[in-house]
């Protein structure tokens, strides 16, 4: 009994921040309804056509909501107060995933989004017996570190960025608030790259890709062609797990 409380107590503050967009959800969906219907001669007519209008906005908003909830989450429980997680020694060769979060709130929704696919790829690599190391908040040195690093042979970078550039900070005032791929050309490639974030172009700059500068496997690597949306993401994560089985 004690057991089941515990889960029930901890499934209840898991939910906790999801209350104020049920109460959002249920204002949208009602809010407009009553007024419609007070004011309508039909009301049931304008009740459905108010409720077809509104609720799939709501579900997508509330999807959204929930998706960046648990995404928040997943990094809650996996660095607490830091900024690293290991999995394994990483003696020999590892993985590494980058988070680049330290965004604005705007970006951070898709960012929070799209880590929920991280599931996946954290699974395949259990399945593969891969050491891993998982960074959030990347800044220039930390993605140096990583890049050179020998002993990283698969490479992650989620987050926003373009075909040859990856964000890792919001102030665009600062010199290093985003990464060029283009000055990574000499290190020794790595297995596997994926440019899990945006790939545009920006024309006049060089945008040549991190996976076309670096990685050895093109076909499960990853760079879009264009923008891309967090269930690109967890596509991509999806079918490494599936190759991995």
């Amino acid at each position: 009994m004690a057991i089941s409380i515990s889960s029930i107590l901890q499934k209840i503050k898991n939910e906790l921040p999801m209350i104020p967009i049920y109460i959002i959800a249920i204002i949208v969906i009602m809010g407009p309804s009553y007024i419609v219907i007070s004011d309508s001669t039909t009301s049931s007519n304008a009740f459905l056509i108010t409720l077809a209008t509104i609720l799939p906005l709501s579900i997508v908003l509330g999807f959204i909501g929930y998706g960046c909830h648990r995404g928040q989450k997943y990094l809650n429980d996996k660095f607490l107060q830091a900024n690293e997680y290991i999995h394994g020694n990483c003696d020999s060769e590892y993985s590494a995933i980058l988070i680049g979060n330290n965004v604005s709130w705007s970006k951070k929704l898709h960012v929070n989004m799209s880590i929920c696919g991280l599931k996946y790829l954290e699974k395949s690599f259990e399945n593969t017996h891969k050491d891993y190391k998982i960074f959030q908040k990347i800044d220039e040195p930390i993605f140096n570190t990583i890049v050179s690093d020998n002993k990283c042979q698969e490479l992650y970078l989620l987050g926003h960025g373009s075909k040859g550039t990856f964000s890792v900070s919001s102030d665009k005032t600062q010199n290093d608030w985003e990464i060029n791929y283009s000055e990574y050309k000499n290190h020794r490639k790595k297995r596997i790259i994926a440019q899990l974030h945006c790939a545009g172009i920006h024309h006049g700059t060089n945008d040549e890709s991190l996976v076309d500068l670096l990685a050895i496997e093109k076909d499960n690597s990853y760079v879009a062609n264009g923008y891309i949306i967090f269930i690109s993401v967890w596509q991509y994560c999806a079918k490494m797990l599936k190759k991995s089985k």
